[in-house]
């Protein structure tokens, strides 16, 4: 290695304010959450054959998103988040800018169903373990996470690394709770197409972390290829945990509970169901650093508020609305689901295009090349039409 590449690499390393452990950390953290636990008995409906098909077309369809994103970012050249690459690329112009704003509110009711939807379901789980009201233990997560993502990229960064080796060793605890429970799984196709169409839009929901990508790229800038296998490595972590606990609830609970941990606990003990409620809160927090980070950001960019204020405006309402009990936990989840879908369908593959044709990079370092294909781009739209209809399925 020349004396030059060393100091370029240097260079690189130096303006960095993530590893590239702590970028995937960040993405894995933003999918993560408490969809995790309500795919195994959406599966158990339609059996361990239909799962595994659902999950591979679902990650692959979450990658490709995700790395649509990537690109954009690479080809504007900057650290923009969502919202401002919108305005840049899709949404023009006077109609433009009230279609702007129509998308922002959109947005923020998803960031706020979300973050209220992992306030208060966490806020309950440890309610459940330590005896103390849920109102307190919801107030007490909302000071602990709010203080985290206060400080800024890294620390968020620092905390998601360190709560994914938290979730490994439970992971590890579960594992050897488990290993010594009969395991049986059936291929049996069970269902039919409204209990497979929920299960998808559980699944693509539970792989969804498009928001945390502009983190992840901005954390590890200038390094292009460090950003793509961050995305590829937090996404990739993701499925691997919604196949792991799918695979052991359907194998060791009978019959799979709609929280999965709990028929996981009843059948291994309640040494691993505590693991396992410690698996969750840490998943919803984790979704919330991420989550309210990109929110903060985002009423930044949007509306030139210091950084005190927009993490205030980020953070504190989600908190606010787990009091007014308007919705229950799955309810909040099914809502930030469907505005998901929407954003998909109407918003990011027009904007991939565009930064494509008037992106002022015109060759940057990484692409997708053919996966950025129109036939592929079709196919996207479709299974984000598809997430939608099975995030306000009935079952």
């Amino acid at each position: 290695m020349s004396k030059s590449h060393h100091y370029e690499e240097d260079d690189m390393n130096q303006h960095r304010q993530l590893t590239v452990l702590e970028a995937s950390s960040i993405v894995m953290g933003s999918g993560v959450g408490g969809g995790i636990m309500a795919v195994p008995f959406l599966a158990s409906l339609s059996g361990f054959a239909p799962f595994i098909l659902i999950l591979i077309s679902a990650y692959a369809f979450n990658l490709i998103i995700h790395l649509m994103l990537v690109e954009v970012m690479f080809r504007d050249g900057g650290d923009n988040q969502i919202v401002e690459l919108i305005r840049r690329y899709v949404f023009r112009g006077r109609i433009g800018l009230v279609l702007l704003q129509i998308f922002f509110a959109i947005l923020l009711l998803s960031f706020l169903a979300n973050l209220s939807a992992y306030l208060q379901g966490s806020g309950e789980i440890l309610s459940g373990i330590t005896g103390l009201p849920a109102p307190l233990t919801r107030i007490l997560l909302y000071l602990l996470s709010s203080a985290i993502v206060f400080f800024g990229l890294k620390n968020v960064g620092v905390f998601e690394k360190y709560a994914l080796f938290g979730i490994i060793i439970i992971v590890i605890i579960i594992i050897s709770g488990t290993v010594t429970i009969p395991f049986h799984i059936s291929l049996a196709l069970l269902g039919g197409s409204k209990s497979a169409l929920a299960l998808y839009g559980m699944v693509m929901y539970s792989l969804y972390s498009f928001f945390a990508v502009p983190q992840a790229v901005k954390g590890l800038a200038p390094d292009r290829k460090a950003a793509v296998k961050a995305v590829i490595l937090g996404t990739s972590l993701n499925c691997l945990l919604i196949f792991y606990f799918t695979l052991t609830a359907m194998g060791v609970s009978s019959p799979v509970t709609e929280i999965a941990i709990i028929g996981i606990g009843l059948a291994a003990g309640s040494f691993v169901r505590i693991a396992g409620s410690i698996f969750i809160i840490l998943a919803m927090l984790t979704s919330f650093w991420s989550i309210s980070l990109a929110l903060t950001d985002i009423i930044r960019e949007r509306t030139n508020a210091g950084s005190r204020l927009s993490w205030l405006l980020a953070t504190l309402p989600p908190l606010l609305l787990t009091f007014a009990g308007w919705f229950t936990f799955t309810e909040f989840l099914k809502i930030a689901a469907g505005i998901v879908a929407l954003i998909l369908v109407f918003v990011t593959v027009p904007l991939y295009l565009s930064a494509k044709k008037s992106g002022p990079v015109k060759s940057p370092e990484w692409t997708l090349g053919r996966w950025g294909h129109p036939a592929v781009l079709t196919i996207l739209v479709f299974m984000a039409i598809l997430m939608g209809l099975g995030s306000l399925a009935s079952i």
